[in-house]
């Protein structure tokens, strides 16, 4: 059995036709939500999933007069969907926390890739981080992603700023203006 292509609410899965004759094919999905089908063909695209499950697919031939082959069974993670809202908070000369809302379903982790100098890929497991060991008044792009148990990432939510810079302390002297 072959999972040829896993989005944020489906699974296709593919296998090869049996030795011998078949009327049809069951499928057994076991997740939130279950479900069973019937398929005459050896493919099915298995949707109405939720982003980030793990599901479990166990698939049996089906003769003409009911009699079911052996079951094969796979399992994976359906693709995290995207998080939303990334919040800048509290930027300072070397940090920025950034906060996001939790994507529907669900996620294992989350990915920060931060770009700037320095550049750091961090993983967390809340929806907030606080980038620290930045340098002042540089410019950070920040990328954050939700990570399925399996691995597989969601769609990446992008939001740039700079860091605070220093203050500036100028000495006045004072100036003789002659007329």
């Amino acid at each position: 059995m072959n999972i040829d292509n896993i989005t944020t609410n489906s699974v296709f899965l593919s296998w090869t036709h049996p030795a011998g004759n078949r009327s049809s094919y069951g499928i057994e999905v076991l997740g939130i939500p279950s479900k069973n089908l019937t398929v005459y063909s050896e493919s099915v695209l298995v949707d109405q999933l939720v982003p980030g499950n793990f599901y479990t697919f166990s698939i049996f031939a089906i003769a003409g007069n009911g009699l079911t082959g052996k079951t094969t069974v796979t399992s994976t993670f359906t693709v995290p969907d995207v998080i939303g809202n990334i919040t800048k908070d509290n930027i300072t000369t070397n940090s920025v926390f950034l906060s996001w809302t939790h994507p529907v379903g669900n996620r294992s982790s989350y990915g920060v890739e931060v770009l700037g100098i320095p550049s750091k890929n961090l993983t967390v497991y809340s929806e907030s981080v606080l980038v620290d060991e930045l340098v002042p008044g540089n410019y950070y792009t920040f990328s954050i992603f939700a990570i399925a148990g399996n691995g597989l990432t969601g769609k990446t939510t992008v939001t740039s700023t700079f860091t605070g810079g220093h203050l500036v302390r100028l000495a006045l002297r004072p100036v003789l203006l002659l007329v």
